[in-house]
């Protein structure tokens, strides 16, 4: 019986460090804390998630997994503020991602643009 309660311990500190680690991250891009981080190339994080299929690749500057939605999110900084539009240049790079995402990984994706700002913006592209 305390062997159990031990896994059941260790595997619930360990489920809790991979759902908070990146919280500034999720801060940044208004993702709800139980997002899971992929990957990123922008703040502490310095390792980037590609999305690369028959030639294509693209790397977000962040990628989240919504465990509730079950979807992935890719996610684009602009250090720009925001002036009330997205640019077509902002919204063909996360067509691309999502694109990709939704092409060969799952059929729900979703892209999210934060400005320097704090805005942030959810783009749908499909």
């Amino acid at each position: 019986m305390t062997g159990e309660l031990v896994f059941l311990l260790v595997a619930s500190i360990g489920l809790l460090m991979v759902i908070l680690r990146g919280l500034s991250i999720k801060r940044q891009f208004h993702m709800p804390w139980y997002c899971i981080v992929l990957g990123a190339d922008i703040g502490g994080w310095k390792k980037p998630w590609f999305i690369k299929r028959r030639g294509v690749c693209g790397a977000p500057d962040a990628v989240f997994f919504d465990p509730l939605r079950f979807r992935y999110i890719a996610g684009e900084f602009k250090s720009r503020a925001f002036n009330g539009r997205i640019t077509i240049r902002e919204k063909y790079q996360l067509t691309l991602y999502t694109g990709l995402i939704q092409r060969f990984w799952l059929p729900q994706a979703q892209g999210v643009i934060a400005y320097g700002c704090g805005q942030g913006e959810i783009v749908n592209v499909f």
